[in-house]
């Protein structure tokens, strides 16, 4: 289960690469992935959310073994300072980071972690509520006090 990825995958994307380097580069984005995206081990091999994250998967492995020395080093300078910047971080980015966390928020269909109610059962919230379902379902309750008045 879960997404998969295999060495003809990669070469498709990048045919000049190593066999024993494209095996290498999958295990670990996909170990990255699960980490970032945890629900991705349990996806449909052939489902829509597989093969999106596939693709994201793909395309970051690709831009690891496309970057080299000569290519895609950044820089910056400020005043006297210049930092420099490798192309290749191992890492996804933050954009496929939210891309693969959304896949499992469309998978699981929530939108977050949990759900609290905080007013369990059928009685209203509010005691001033006078729309008629309200009034139907209020539970009669003692006064609140509080802060020395009475609600």
């Amino acid at each position: 289960m879960g997404v998969q990825i295999t060495v003809r995958d990669l070469t498709m994307m990048v045919p000049a690469i190593d066999a024993g380097k494209a095996e290498f580069l999958i295990d670990g984005a996909l170990a990255l992935a699960y980490l970032s995206a945890p629900c991705l081990k349990d996806v449909e091999p052939g489902s829509d959310a597989a093969k999106a994250a596939r693709m994201i998967i793909l395309a970051a492995i690709a831009r690891w073994a496309t970057t080299g020395n000569s290519r895609g080093i950044q820089q910056q300078a400020g005043g006297p300072y210049t930092v420099t910047y490798g192309a290749y971080s191992g890492k996804f980015s933050d954009s496929e980071v939210r891309q693969l966390r959304a896949i499992c928020r469309a998978v699981s269909g929530g939108g977050g972690a949990f759900a609290i109610d905080t007013a369990p059962g059928t009685h209203s919230v509010w005691p001033f509520d006078t729309t008629p379902l309200a009034q139907e379902t209020r539970v009669p309750c003692e006064p609140m006090e509080y802060y020395g008045g009475v609600l």
